[in-house]
């Protein structure tokens, strides 16, 4: 018997028949469905079932209502995450409350089909994400048909490539067809969508909130609300229930992505979309973004389940895009990519690389500061060529890790640290290069970002090259004198956007 966790909104028959190449042909005989449903007052656990055969007719699935007692199990969970009481509106929520019932009767014995975004929702516990997680581990590789594996081929060697400025710019063009169609979405659930962004972006980046300050009203919400969906994203792989993550899980959540871009681009959302599709959806429609990015970044979560060392420097590129550069290309329609400021096709592309190197210098600039904390995790971002070629072993990397005094206070450690700053700061030169085209009232949020981000390789020089005991950081009062700083640079860069139009 299998269960499916969803809201009747989100599972109606054309639903049904989508899942039905999951299980046709792999399976004989009758299957038994059972359709969670929200909970009504006063119901009973009924388990109705209905016997479809073949296979492929499964759409034909039984609705079930679950005891009103289930809901007060689930609300006690929430609130003892920290969370209020909520209704049960949309798919996560209603297979919340199923697993806790399950949970809670031992006798109830189908097989349960949970959205992967249960597991990484940060209203539960880590502990009941650990219980979900568990739970849908049985049935991970019946969700998605074998076919559809495409984060298991992203991580092939010969699809580990960045995408070209020419290829992401098409895409950047493609994406205003048919743009002023759509209208924007409003209202007070939308407005509390992007409220819940903003606590999370202040939360966990202090840097990424800082330069999202000094944006306009829609553009800064935009990038809160994309900053929450990548460490979402993020948490799948380094989260509490990273270690049942699998290639399944990615391509279920490069699913999610892709139906809720074709959403974004066709109809009004869904009512009920929960706040941080809500929000990134109504961003996917104000700004044209391209679903590439996304997709990209999964790919590269992928590149974490099966990689923890980097021979050259040309695998760390490819992550470093995947997981960072894609932020950049993600927020470049934000920021403002217009064709005013960018005329001809080498300008916008030569924009588009920049937008990318952006997040690339950020990533490096992680992995730079992070080495010893990475390294107690068994994973080393730095290239192995590069340590090698100064006389540095991957075992010293994870012995002065755990040990204090230990190789960060030699001449080859600075040596290769100073290399690989060199490296990165090629980065942060060609970001600004590009800065450029982007709008005038969005550059200062930019070039803040870029000089307080920037100055983490100097904390690390200040804490005498120990990046692996001790974490650096850039004090308040620093971050004050970098924005001023930033302020007059910006200044400089809109006498260079002028100067690089074509003339009349």
């Amino acid at each position: 018997e299998i269960v499916i966790l969803a809201s009747a909104a989100h599972f109606s028959t054309k639903s049904m028949m989508a899942l039905a190449p999951t299980f046709a042909g792999s399976t004989s005989g009758t299957i038994h469905f059972t359709l969670a449903l929200r909970p009504q007052s006063g119901a009973s656990l009924n388990q109705p079932r209905i016997d479809t055969t073949p296979a492929s007719d499964v759409f034909c699935g039984i609705a079930t209502a679950i005891c009103s007692s289930a809901v007060a199990v689930a609300a006690t969970s929430l609130h003892r995450a920290g969370r209020s009481r909520r209704t049960l509106r949309t798919p996560e929520k209603a297979a919340r409350v199923a697993l806790h019932v399950a949970a809670a009767s031992p006798n109830w014995g189908p097989v349960l089909v949970a959205p992967r975004s249960v597991v990484t929702d940060r209203s539960i516990s880590s502990t009941d994400r650990s219980k979900i997680a568990n739970s849908s581990r049985r049935v991970e590789t019946a969700r998605l048909p074998a076919e559809r594996l495409e984060m298991a081929r992203a991580v092939e060697p010969q699809n580990l490539v960045v995408p070209t400025a020419r290829e992401l710019r098409q895409l950047f063009d493609a994406s205003l067809e048919g743009s002023n169609k759509l209208k924007d979405l409003a209202g007070i659930r939308l407005d509390s969508a992007y409220e819940k962004c903003r606590e999370v972006t202040s939360e966990y980046s202090k840097t990424f909130f800082l330069g999202s300050q000094l944006l306009g009203h829609h553009e800064q919400r935009a990038v809160w609300a994309i900053y929450n969906w990548c460490r979402v994203t993020d948490e799948l792989v380094d989260g509490p229930a990273a270690e049942t993550t699998t290639m399944t899980d990615l391509d279920a959540w490069s699913q999610r992505v892709e139906a809720l871009f074709k959403l974004s681009r066709s109809t009004l959302p869904d009512e009920d979309l929960d706040w941080e599709d809500l929000s990134l959806s109504d961003s996917i429609r104000r700004f044209n973004l391209i679903e590439r990015p996304f997709q990209d970044m999964v790919a590269g979560m992928a590149m974490d389940l099966v990689k923890t060392r980097y021979q050259t420097f040309d695998e760390l590129q490819v992550y470093c895009y995947r997981v960072a550069g894609t932020v950049g290309l993600m927020t470049l329609p934000i920021l403002g990519l217009h064709s005013s400021l960018n005329p001809t096709e080498e300008l916008k592309q030569q924009t588009v690389s920049a937008g990318m190197a952006l997040g690339m210098a950020f990533q490096l600039t992680n992995i730079l500061r992070d080495v010893g904390e990475d390294a107690r995790r068994g994973r080393i971002y730095v290239p192995m060529e590069d340590l090698h070629r100064f006389g540095i072993s991957e075992q010293e990397v994870l012995e002065a890790s755990n040990t204090t005094n230990l190789l960060y206070n030699e001449d080859r450690w600075k040596e290769f640290m100073e290399f690989q700053m060199s490296r990165c700061q090629k980065y942060y030169e060609d970001a600004e290069s590009g800065i450029a085209g982007l709008s005038p009232d969005n550059r200062l949020g930019v070039v803040s970002a870029l000089k307080v981000y920037g100055a983490i390789l100097d904390a690390v020089r200040t804490n005498n090259y120990d990046n692996l005991s001790q974490r650096a950081f850039v004090p308040n009062h620093e971050k004050a004198l970098l924005v001023g700083q930033a302020w007059w640079r910006t200044q400089e860069l809109g006498w260079a956007a002028a100067a690089r139009l074509p003339q009349a």
